[in-house]
């Protein structure tokens, strides 16, 4: 993956459970675009790339719903719908995987002042 346009980079680090599945933001960058990105919408991209483990808790294979479920939303408070997901949308017991949601926002935004929201209930604040 090849990022066009760098603005910043985040190692956030932060972890939380959903739907018992452990999940960990682990850097978010934005850039104009991505390498990997074959649908660039929006002047800028913020890239939110995450680690899932699953524990032995689930009995079979859990299937999670990202684009309905996943929101990044920003400082004035309006919720963005991830324009690309590569997290697999199933996950096995004792699994584990790397992926990334991709944002599609208008003007640069300051990382740290982003949170990604899962389900209702569930947010990671990245600063």
């Amino acid at each position: 993956m090849t990022a066009k346009n760098l603005v910043s980079t985040l190692t956030v680090n932060h972890s939380f459970d959903y739907n018992n599945v452990q999940y960990t933001v682990v850097t978010v960058s934005q850039a104009s675009s991505f390498s990997d990105d074959h649908k660039p919408a929006g002047v800028y991209t913020v890239r939110v790339e995450m680690q899932a483990r699953s524990g032995s808790g689930i009995q079979g294979p859990t299937g999670i719903d990202y684009p309905s479920l996943v929101r990044l939303v920003l400082p004035g408070g309006q919720s963005i719908s991830p324009k690309l997901v590569s997290l697999s949308p199933l996950i096995l017991p004792n699994g584990s995987q790397s992926g990334f949601f991709d944002f599609p926002v208008g003007t640069q935004v300051d990382l740290s002042s982003l949170v990604l929201k899962m389900g209702n209930q569930t947010t990671v604040a990245f600063g």
